[in-house]
Formats: structure tokens, sequence, C-alpha cells
């Protein structure tokens, strides 16, 4: 009875973090692996160990971990570490499983960017944004936005829809990567400027001309700042950040501010008069802003 009250314990306090495993927990030391509601179909990653008096659980998607002891249980420290060995080989498993994911991806996604067709400019994206091709390419009606690592790798796309709509390829890298923007600058520029979507990074080279690297989110600004002062060790960065002022804590400042001291690098944000819409340097852009 004891055993089972344990068994029904740790799976409440799973469920009371959004962790439903829907087989039977198996108190065997082991981890197991689960689907998590929310998460993409195919994707296990909810996992626990569970030993009877005490488990540990999360998931490897978010990075959430959490340990569960039975009350008045005493845990020795030779089940704590084997505990942690066992945590420790599956999180070694799942980068390995993550690394393969994105190796497949990398492959689908050099395949389809060969096989794509120039753009049209005048795309219902492009001329909504107002600027112009930079590097893309074009299968049917949507745009496929390259992103690379700093060795020139293509790994992922972001697919841009005539609606508007986003996203990247399923299971696909995204973390430290970036899409280019003035390539023919790449071997002469003495500064560059780093910023978050491809049509702000395009509005950023029209208007100053510079070599722009687009990291498609705010939390990846970290990433490709440290990537390029490494591979750029002289360059003047810029960190052009969005500005979120409607959204609490302003994240892309934050992430921008986080970014530039890293690396070294000066901030910009466009800023925009009360009452009048627009967040990043290309609604600024096309408000009037020139580069001052």
């Amino acid at each position: 009875m004891h055993a089972a009250n344990n068994m029904q314990n740790f799976e409440e306090a799973m469920r009371f973090q959004g962790l439903v495993c829907k087989e039977p927990i198996v108190a065997d030391g082991k981890v197991h692996r689960f689907h998590v509601s929310g998460d993409k179909p195919g994707k296990n990653n909810g996992w626990y160990v569970f030993y009877g008096e005490v488990g540990v659980y999360g998931s490897w998607r978010t990075g959430e971990k959490f340990t569960w002891y039975s009350k008045g249980s005493r845990v020795s420290d030779q089940i704590r570490e084997h505990l942690k060995a066992q945590i420790d080989k599956a999180r070694s498993d799942y980068k390995v499983d993550r690394y393969k994911d994105h190796i497949t991806v990398a492959e689908l996604s050099q395949r389809k960017w060969f096989s794509a067709s120039p753009v049209n400019p005048q795309h219902p994206y492009l001329t909504t944004k107002q600027v112009g091709t930079h590097n893309l390419r074009q299968i049917k009606n949507h745009l496929l936005v390259p992103l690379m690592d700093f060795h020139g790798m293509l790994w992922n796309f972001q697919t841009i829809y005539a609606n508007g709509e986003k996203r990247f390829e399923s299971g696909g890298r995204v973390s430290g990567l970036y899409c280019p923007i003035g390539l023919d600058t790449m071997n002469s520029f003495s500064r560059l400027v780093i910023c978050e979507g491809w049509a702000t990074g395009a509005s950023l080279h029209e208007v100053l001309g510079d070599f722009v690297l687009c990291a498609m989110n705010a939390g990846n600004l970290v990433k490709v700042a440290q990537g390029a002062r490494e591979r750029f060790p002289d360059a003047k960065i810029i960190i052009a950040a969005d500005n979120d002022r409607h959204t609490p804590g302003n994240p892309g400042l934050t992430q921008a501010l986080k970014a530039a001291q890293q690396v070294d690098a000066t901030v910009m944000m466009p800023k925009f008069p009360e009452g009048v819409d627009g967040t990043d340097y290309n609604d600024a852009v096309k408000l009037g802003w020139k580069g001052e």
C-alpha cells in the first residue's frame, strides 16, 4: 500500500507541473521518456526516474527539473549518485537525438534551397515590408529565409507565407544561427549590425549599407553576437534592438543589452512617438527613419 501511495503521489506531483505520463510509472531507477501535451507529435521530451521513495522528473524541451520525496524518506548517497548518473546519461542521449534531427533537417533544407526559385520582388510580404529580395528564394508563394552557422553551413529555414505567418523547419536547429544580409560586404566591412527579424535586417542594410546578421528572435541575439565576435574579432558590433515597449520587461531591448554586454557591442533602438505603432527598424524606416 505504501509503495502504491508513493507512486500515486509521484504521478500527482508530475501532473501538477503539467507533465502527464500516459504509461504506468515504473519504479526501476531508470530514465523513462514520454510525450508531453503541447509538444510536437512524436517527441518524447518528458522524462522521469522513480525509485519508490524518491523521483526526479522534467522536460528536456523547457529544461525544467523537479525532485519528489516521499514523506519522511531518507535517500542514501548511493541512490543520489545513481539518479545523477541516469539523468546525465539521458541528457547526453537527448542531445544526440537532437543533433541527428538537426542533421536530417539540414540535409532536407539544403535540397529544398537548391530546388527553389528566385524571389518575386512583388511578393506580398516584401511589398508590405517595403524591402528588396536579399538572400531569399521562393517555393510556390512561400519565401525561404536561410539560417546558417558561422562556417557557412545551411541548417534550417524560416518559411514566410504570403499572409506574413512564419515557421521554422520542424526539428531543425535555430540556436546560434542567423540569416546574413549584405554578403557582398562581408570581406570589407568594419562594423556589423545584429538584429532580430529578417525584414528588420533588410531595412537596416538598405538604409545603413552595413553587413547585417538576423538572429530571428530576441532569445538568439546572445548566441549570434558571441559567434560574430569570435568570427570577426576586430569588428565594431551594433545590436539593433526591437523596441518591445508594450511588452512587460521590453524583451527586445533586454536581450540586446545582454548580448552587447557579452561581446563589447553597442545598442541602438528605434523610438516612436506616443500613439504611433511600431517596434522595430522596419517599422521605423517605413515611418521615415533614415539612419540618423
